[in-house]
Protein backbone atom coordinates (compact mmCIF):
# COMPACT_ATOMS: atom_id res chain seq x y z
CA UNK A 1 0.00 0.00 0.00
CA UNK A 2 0.84 3.87 -0.50
CA UNK A 3 1.16 3.98 3.85
CA UNK A 4 3.77 2.17 6.34
CA UNK A 5 2.84 2.12 9.68
CA UNK A 6 5.26 1.71 12.46
CA UNK A 7 5.66 2.04 16.50
CA UNK A 8 8.19 2.29 18.49
CA UNK A 9 9.35 2.68 21.99
CA UNK A 10 10.40 5.40 23.58
CA UNK A 11 14.10 6.07 23.87
CA UNK A 12 16.00 3.63 26.86
CA UNK A 13 15.03 4.71 30.18
CA UNK A 14 11.45 6.30 29.18
CA UNK A 15 7.85 4.99 29.05
CA UNK A 16 5.60 5.62 26.40
CA UNK A 17 5.93 5.10 22.27
CA UNK A 18 5.75 6.70 18.86
CA UNK A 19 4.05 5.77 15.97
CA UNK A 20 4.65 7.15 12.93
CA UNK A 21 3.11 7.25 9.39
CA UNK A 22 5.31 7.25 5.96
CA UNK A 23 3.77 8.15 2.71
CA UNK A 24 5.92 6.25 0.34
CA UNK A 25 4.66 8.66 -2.75
CA UNK A 26 5.31 11.97 -1.24
CA UNK A 27 8.36 11.11 0.83
CA UNK A 28 6.27 12.39 3.97
CA UNK A 29 5.92 11.37 7.26
CA UNK A 30 3.76 11.86 10.58
CA UNK A 31 4.39 10.93 13.98
CA UNK A 32 2.11 10.64 17.06
CA UNK A 33 4.09 11.04 20.26
CA UNK A 34 2.94 8.96 23.33
CA UNK A 35 -0.68 8.54 22.17
CA UNK A 36 -1.01 6.05 24.62
CA UNK A 37 0.39 7.82 27.63
CA UNK A 38 3.10 5.38 29.21
CA UNK A 39 2.24 2.56 27.16
CA UNK A 40 4.49 0.83 24.78
CA UNK A 41 2.58 -0.32 21.45
CA UNK A 42 3.48 -3.75 20.22
CA UNK A 43 1.15 -4.49 17.70
CA UNK A 44 -0.16 -2.39 14.55
CA UNK A 45 -2.87 -3.98 12.52
CA UNK A 46 -4.35 -2.07 9.50
CA UNK A 47 -8.25 -2.55 9.44
CA UNK A 48 -9.57 -1.38 5.93
CA UNK A 49 -13.06 -0.85 6.50
CA UNK A 50 -12.45 1.78 9.20
CA UNK A 51 -9.45 3.00 8.18
CA UNK A 52 -7.89 2.15 11.52
CA UNK A 53 -4.87 1.01 13.48
CA UNK A 54 -5.73 -1.99 15.82
CA UNK A 55 -3.03 -2.10 18.31
CA UNK A 56 -2.04 -3.66 21.46
CA UNK A 57 0.37 -2.29 24.64
CA UNK A 58 2.94 -3.40 27.42
CA UNK A 59 3.34 -1.25 30.39
CA UNK A 60 6.93 -1.62 30.59
CA UNK A 61 9.33 0.21 29.34
CA UNK A 62 12.32 -0.62 26.81
CA UNK A 63 14.38 -3.50 28.00
CA UNK A 64 12.39 -2.51 31.52
CA UNK A 65 14.82 0.67 32.04
CA UNK A 66 11.72 2.45 34.00
CA UNK A 67 9.41 1.20 36.26
CA UNK A 68 5.36 1.02 34.60
CA UNK A 69 3.21 3.73 35.82
CA UNK A 70 0.67 1.37 35.91
CA UNK A 71 0.04 -2.23 35.38
CA UNK A 72 -2.56 -2.37 32.97
CA UNK A 73 -2.76 -2.91 29.56
CA UNK A 74 -4.84 -1.60 26.81
CA UNK A 75 -6.20 -2.98 22.92
CA UNK A 76 -6.85 0.39 21.18
CA UNK A 77 -7.82 1.68 17.55
CA UNK A 78 -5.81 4.50 16.46
CA UNK A 79 -6.80 6.64 13.18
CA UNK A 80 -4.82 6.16 10.60
CA UNK A 81 -4.74 9.58 9.19
CA UNK A 82 -4.21 11.42 12.74
CA UNK A 83 -2.88 8.58 14.60
CA UNK A 84 -4.98 9.67 17.84
CA UNK A 85 -6.54 6.96 20.01
CA UNK A 86 -10.60 6.88 19.12
CA UNK A 87 -11.50 3.92 21.01
CA UNK A 88 -9.45 1.87 23.85
CA UNK A 89 -10.29 -0.82 26.37
CA UNK A 90 -8.02 -2.50 29.07
CA UNK A 91 -5.90 -5.87 28.10
CA UNK A 92 -7.10 -9.21 29.70
CA UNK A 93 -6.51 -9.11 33.57
CA UNK A 94 -3.01 -10.09 34.18
CA UNK A 95 -1.36 -9.41 31.30
CA UNK A 96 1.61 -7.55 31.01
CA UNK A 97 1.49 -7.27 27.57
CA UNK A 98 -1.06 -7.57 24.95
CA UNK A 99 -1.25 -7.64 20.94
CA UNK A 100 -3.23 -7.29 18.18
CA UNK A 101 -2.00 -10.00 15.28
CA UNK A 102 -4.43 -10.24 12.55
CA UNK A 103 -8.07 -10.83 11.32
CA UNK A 104 -9.73 -14.07 11.91
CA UNK A 105 -12.59 -13.79 10.01
CA UNK A 106 -16.44 -12.53 10.52
CA UNK A 107 -15.13 -9.06 11.92
CA UNK A 108 -13.00 -10.32 14.47
CA UNK A 109 -9.18 -10.34 14.91
CA UNK A 110 -6.68 -12.82 17.43
CA UNK A 111 -5.42 -11.08 19.97
CA UNK A 112 -2.17 -12.49 22.29
CA UNK A 113 -1.45 -11.75 26.04
CA UNK A 114 1.20 -12.55 28.22
CA UNK A 115 1.24 -12.85 32.32
CA UNK A 116 0.02 -13.93 35.34
CA UNK A 117 -3.73 -14.95 35.34
CA UNK A 118 -6.46 -15.01 37.88
CA UNK A 119 -6.30 -18.91 37.38
CA UNK A 120 -2.89 -18.70 38.69
CA UNK A 121 -1.15 -19.80 35.50
CA UNK A 122 1.43 -17.56 33.74
CA UNK A 123 2.68 -17.75 30.05
CA UNK A 124 1.09 -16.79 27.07
CA UNK A 125 -2.66 -16.69 26.07
CA UNK A 126 -4.55 -15.97 22.83
CA UNK A 127 -8.26 -14.87 22.50
CA UNK A 128 -10.77 -13.27 19.68
CA UNK A 129 -11.07 -9.53 19.93
CA UNK A 130 -14.36 -8.33 18.35
CA UNK A 131 -13.63 -4.26 17.15
CA UNK A 132 -17.65 -3.86 17.24
CA UNK A 133 -17.83 -4.15 20.99
CA UNK A 134 -14.64 -3.16 21.95
CA UNK A 135 -14.83 -5.17 25.21
CA UNK A 136 -11.80 -6.41 27.46
CA UNK A 137 -11.46 -10.40 27.43
CA UNK A 138 -12.89 -12.17 30.06
CA UNK A 139 -10.73 -14.95 31.76
CA UNK A 140 -12.83 -18.11 30.41
CA UNK A 141 -12.32 -16.31 26.54
CA UNK A 142 -8.37 -16.17 27.04
CA UNK A 143 -6.63 -20.06 25.92
CA UNK A 144 -3.46 -21.02 26.91
CA UNK A 145 -1.78 -23.72 23.91
CA UNK A 146 0.30 -26.61 25.47
CA UNK A 147 3.89 -25.85 24.52
CA UNK A 148 3.32 -22.28 22.88
CA UNK A 149 5.18 -19.63 24.41
CA UNK A 150 3.60 -16.50 22.42
CA UNK A 151 5.53 -16.28 18.86
CA UNK A 152 3.00 -16.34 16.74
CA UNK A 153 2.33 -14.61 12.77
CA UNK A 154 -0.47 -13.92 10.46
CA UNK A 155 -1.01 -16.48 7.88
CA UNK A 156 -2.09 -13.59 5.40
CA UNK A 157 -5.28 -15.38 5.06
CA UNK A 158 -8.26 -15.08 8.05
CA UNK A 159 -7.90 -17.46 10.66
CA UNK A 160 -4.95 -18.71 9.46
CA UNK A 161 -1.27 -18.35 11.69
CA UNK A 162 1.78 -19.29 12.43
CA UNK A 163 2.59 -20.72 15.64
CA UNK A 164 6.23 -21.62 17.44
CA UNK A 165 5.29 -24.56 19.55
CA UNK A 166 8.11 -25.96 21.51
CA UNK A 167 10.68 -26.85 18.97
CA UNK A 168 7.80 -26.71 16.09
CA UNK A 169 7.00 -24.43 13.44
CA UNK A 170 3.02 -25.15 13.34
CA UNK A 171 0.03 -23.70 11.00
CA UNK A 172 -2.89 -22.98 12.81
CA UNK A 173 -6.83 -22.38 11.90
CA UNK A 174 -7.61 -20.94 15.29
CA UNK A 175 -11.64 -20.54 13.98
CA UNK A 176 -12.04 -24.28 14.71
CA UNK A 177 -9.17 -23.91 16.81
CA UNK A 178 -6.68 -26.72 14.76
CA UNK A 179 -3.28 -27.57 13.69
CA UNK A 180 -3.30 -28.05 10.17
CA UNK A 181 0.56 -28.87 9.52
CA UNK A 182 3.75 -28.99 10.95
CA UNK A 183 6.41 -26.60 9.10
CA UNK A 184 9.51 -27.60 10.75
CA UNK A 185 10.88 -29.76 13.99
CA UNK A 186 13.73 -29.00 16.11
CA UNK A 187 15.27 -27.98 18.98
CA UNK A 188 17.74 -25.48 17.20
CA UNK A 189 14.82 -23.41 15.44
CA UNK A 190 15.33 -19.95 16.76
CA UNK A 191 13.02 -17.77 14.86
CA UNK A 192 10.64 -17.40 11.77
CA UNK A 193 9.15 -15.10 9.42
CA UNK A 194 5.77 -15.28 6.83
CA UNK A 195 6.85 -13.42 3.68
CA UNK A 196 3.04 -13.67 1.51
CA UNK A 197 2.47 -17.79 0.71
CA UNK A 198 6.03 -18.38 1.77
CA UNK A 199 8.05 -19.02 5.43
CA UNK A 200 11.65 -18.88 6.21
CA UNK A 201 12.69 -20.62 9.25
CA UNK A 202 15.91 -19.47 10.69
CA UNK A 203 17.97 -22.55 12.50
CA UNK A 204 21.30 -21.70 14.32
CA UNK A 205 23.16 -22.47 11.27
CA UNK A 206 20.62 -22.31 8.67
CA UNK A 207 17.90 -20.43 6.98
CA UNK A 208 14.80 -22.63 4.96
CA UNK A 209 12.37 -20.98 2.83
CA UNK A 210 9.41 -22.70 2.87
CA UNK A 211 7.86 -21.72 -0.33
CA UNK A 212 3.98 -21.42 -1.04
CA UNK A 213 3.96 -23.02 2.62
CA UNK A 214 0.75 -21.31 3.45
CA UNK A 215 -1.30 -22.08 0.11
Amino acid sequence: GRRIFYAASHHYGHLGSVVTRYDTRTGLAFYRDNPLPDQQIMSLVYDRPTDSLLCGTTCDADCRSVPPSTHDTFIARLDADTLKVKRKTKGPAGSNGASIIGPLGQGRFLGTCTGTFADGASGARWFAFDPAGFRTPELAEVHALDGWSGGILYGNRPGIFVLHVGPRIEVWDLCKPRRIKVLGDSIHISSFFVQERDVLIWTAWDVFVLENALV
